[in-house]
């Protein structure tokens, strides 16, 4: 999960299976094409042949950097998360 995080904010595209069920929440920064590629979960093929797609294409990776440096910057960081959580605090407060 948090992996993932650190890999975006390394710029580092990420390649992973697209059964999202056996992923952790964070998987919700993976955006595919987008920051990286996914490849159907337990198939060798898929796997190998993501990787061949990403590595033919120069600017899809610098466009992949792009994009995971831009999410963590801009979406999933920790200020962000402290916001989300204050809107949180704020909703629930209005209740009591």
């Amino acid at each position: 999960g948090l992996s993932l995080n650190q890999a975006f904010g390394y710029g580092l595209p990420v390649i992973t299976h697209s059964n999202i069920q056996f992923h952790n929440p964070e998987i919700a920064a993976f955006k595919n094409n987008f920051n990286g590629l996914s490849f159907k979960m337990n198939d060798i093929h898929s796997l190998a042949n993501v990787i061949r797609k990403f590595f033919k294409k120069e600017k899809t990776k610098n466009k992949f950097t792009k994009n995971c440096y831009d999410i963590v910057r801009n979406k999933y960081n920790s200020n962000t998360m402290a916001k989300n959580f204050f809107k949180i605090v704020n909703k629930v407060e209005k209740f009591n």
